[in-house]
Order: structure tokens, then sequence, then C-alpha cells
């Protein structure tokens, strides 16, 4: 019986970079960093070589990340530290779904993990929304095909796109409001902001739930996912390491099918 290999997840974001190890499908240790901190490739260079060397060593690396200008970086890093160059998760990797999308190759790489795992633990129809720099909301059907997605200003985007365009309003530190109706101006933009993409993404899943003819699956993920969900009639799982997860079934996909004589891009 072959061992499941030792694999390190590496999700690159736009604000920060997170990254686990699993064995098999077991996470073993994560960590995160900011991806301002690993910007040069001597920065990649020392992380991953901190990350490879703790116990229990990994062998292989996948990548998704959502960054292109980190991508020739990353692959330099991980050539002379992990048994094989890294695998960057792309529509043409061994998803386990079909893509729907007019053009694959535009969709995220952390979309793509999402989905994913989306799909392998609850099945179709299933929609992820993510809460991010950018909040993601996409569709998993129930023939496991990625249909696609809606893309919206994030709420840290958002706050600040109110402080910059405006003369009067200030920069504000998100948190959840106290209540509804704001008393001033700054608990006024929190409630706008706070209620405002809960309702949000509640009237756009009610109008999915139309377009589909039926009720989906919803799991949210990212930093403010477990704040939005207390006010969310939707979204029934947070799960924030569902990116890894879904890079992970893909990085086991790989490994196995190199075995098996799988070949990328085929």
């Amino acid at each position: 019986m072959v061992e499941d290999p030792l694999l390190l997840c590496v999700d690159v974001g736009n604000t920060s970079v997170s990254a686990a190890v699993f064995r098999g499908m077991e996470l073993v240790r994560r960590t995160h960093r900011k991806t301002s901190m690993l910007k040069r490739g001597t920065d990649w260079i020392s992380w991953l070589s901190e990350l490879r060397d703790q116990d229990p060593i990994p062998s292989h690396i996948v990548v998704a990340t959502v960054v292109p200008d980190l991508r020739p970086s990353i692959f330099k890093a991980s050539e002379g530290l992990f048994e094989e160059a890294p695998h960057f998760l792309t529509h043409a990797s061994p998803l386990g779904i079909q893509v729907a999308y007019r053009d694959p190759s535009q969709v995220g790489a952390d979309r793509l993990a999402n989905a994913v795992h989306a799909f392998e633990n609850l099945g179709g129809p299933s929609v992820v929304v993510d809460f991010g720099t950018a909040n993601t909301l996409d569709l998993i059907s129930r023939e496991g095909r990625y249909e696609g997605g809606i893309i919206m200003p994030g709420i840290h985007m958002s706050l600040e796109s109110l402080h910059t365009h405006t003369a009067l309003l200030p920069a504000v530190d998100f948190e959840a409001p106290a209540e509804l109706i704001g008393k001033d101006t700054v608990s006024s933009i929190l409630s706008g902001a706070y209620y405002g993409v809960a309702a949000s993404i509640d009237g756009l899943l009610d109008r999915l739930t139309d377009c589909l003819g039926e009720r989906p699956r919803v799991i949210g993920t990212g930093g403010l996912a477990e704040m939005v969900r207390r006010e969310s009639r939707w979204i029934e799982i947070v799960d924030q390491d569902i990116t890894l997860k879904g890079l992970c079934r893909v990085g086991l996909r790989v490994w196995y099918g190199k075995k098996t004589g799988w070949n990328e891009g085929k």
C-alpha cells in the first residue's frame, strides 16, 4: 500500500499567504504571513525553507496564487527544496470537477480550490462565499460543474473607498456595530458595511436559488465569514481552511496521477 505523501499547500492571496502541511487529507500544521512580507525571491527561499524543515517534513508543494507576479519567485524558491517542481493549480489541473467559465483560465486558483473541496465535502448544488479583499460567490452544480460566480468589493475595500472618495467621512477600522441604526458617523459607516454585506450576500443567494430552482448548500470562508454568518440566513458552515483543503485534494490527485501515468495538460 502506497503511503500518503506529505504535501505543503500554499494559498497566495492579495493580502495574506496561508500555508499548511497535509498528510493525505489530515491537516498537520498551518501558518500565515502577510503577502507584503514575501515580495522578493529571497523572502520566499527563506520562508519555504523554514516551512520545509519543520517536523514533519513535506516532500511536495502545491500552490494557488492570485498574484501572478510572485509565481516566478515561488517556482525558483521551490525548485531546490522539494522533490519535484511546485504544482500551480489552474483550470488544467486534475480538479475532479468541470469548469464552465467561458475562458477557464480567468478563474482564480483560490476559487477553483474552494469549489473542489466544496463539491467533495457537500456535493452540489453548493455555493462558496469567500470574504477577502474581494467577496466572491462561486456556484458548483449538482453534476459537479463550476458554473461561475459573482465578485464584489470586500468590506475593507468598501470602507477604504468611502474614506478616499469623500471629504468628510473618516477612515474606520471594521468591527461589528452595536446596533443597526448608527448614532454617529463611525457607527453609521460600520452598520452600512456590516449589515449591508450580509443583506447583499443573502439577496444574491436568494437570486441564485431562483435560477437553480433548488436550495444550494452554502459554505463561508475568509476573515469575516464567521461574523457575517451571524446575520446571514444562508451561510450554514464556515471553514477557514477550505482553500488549503481544496489545494490538498488537487495535490493528491497530481501525486497519485503521476504514479499511474496521468500527464498534466492532457
